[in-house]
């Protein structure tokens, strides 16, 4: 099946078009951004080690401090922070687009064409953060009667064996779903729209929502697979995350130069 291109919105004349994909495209963006992965590991690999640190760190610490049951929302908070973070990786991409041999690190740096506008994406995405974070405090204050959270096994223990507990994670993984749902329809494909071209921040989280409902299938499809790739990399230690995030983000590439048309290369 071919795309198609439509554009909605009394300002279509002056929006990019957004292709209309069959509903697996994102198998496509996973070979692609596979291929890409394998072409640039000399590079994209640093990245997925630097997340992988930062990533096992991070857990460890909330852990170690107390906040144990804070681990699910922080991995959350790095799925919705996750295309911000892979701006590098998109880069990357482009360079392999262009036929350009990728030897190591420093290419991980390309020039973005709206610097600022990715920064300012990167905010929005920090401020659902943010938001579900102070909800997680307040959730855990109602369900559990107290400000100090339980830690290690006796977190588990409360969150598993109680129904105060069950309950927590019911409504806290509802309400985390709505934010993280927000987030994946503003960022699916702003970030690399506005690292490869001139157009402000808010342009381009309208279209990438619009992309978002113009594929629905193909966009659930990608949601699900990186829910699946993330819960597998938690499972193993993280371990997997090394490779899974720089080649979601080469993916994440190939579904914004698929969905959005009339685009320059970087």
């Amino acid at each position: 099946m071919a795309a198609s291109t439509v554009t909605e919105g009394p300002a279509q004349a002056d929006l990019p078009a957004i292709a209309r994909l069959p509903g697996d495209a994102h198998w496509g963006w996973l070979r692609r951004g596979w291929v890409d992965f394998m072409t640039g590991w000399k590079a994209s690999l640093y990245v997925g080690l630097a997340v992988f640190f930062v990533s096992v760190g991070l857990v460890s610490l909330l852990w170690n401090i107390g906040y144990g049951p804070l681990v699910p929302v922080a991995v959350g908070a790095f799925i919705i922070g996750g295309p911000a973070l892979a701006v590098s990786v998109y880069g990357v991409s482009a360079r392999v687009e262009k036929g350009e041999v990728i030897t190591g690190p420093g290419q991980l740096f390309a020039r973005m064409a709206s610097p600022g506008q990715v920064a300012f994406i990167g905010f929005c995405l920090f401020i659902i953060v943010f938001v579900w974070a102070r909800l997680a405090f307040l959730l855990y204050a109602l369900f559990s009667g107290q400000t100090t959270i339980h830690n290690g096994a006796e977190a588990v223990a409360w969150m598993l064996g109680t129904v105060e507990g069950l309950s927590m994670m019911v409504l806290g993984t509802a309400i985390g779903a709505a934010l993280a749902t927000l987030a994946f329809a503003v960022a699916m494909i702003s970030v690399p729209l506005v690292a490869n071209r001139k157009i402000d921040a808010m342009t381009a989280m309208v279209l990438s929502v619009l992309a978002v409902r113009r594929n629905l299938m193909a966009s659930l499809g990608w949601a699900f697979v990186i829910v699946m790739l993330m819960a597998i990399s938690v499972v193993l230690f993280l371990i997997p995350i090394a490779f899974v995030f720089p080649w979601l983000g080469h993916a994440t590439w190939h579904a914004y130069r698929d969905l959005v048309q009339d685009r320059p290369a970087l």
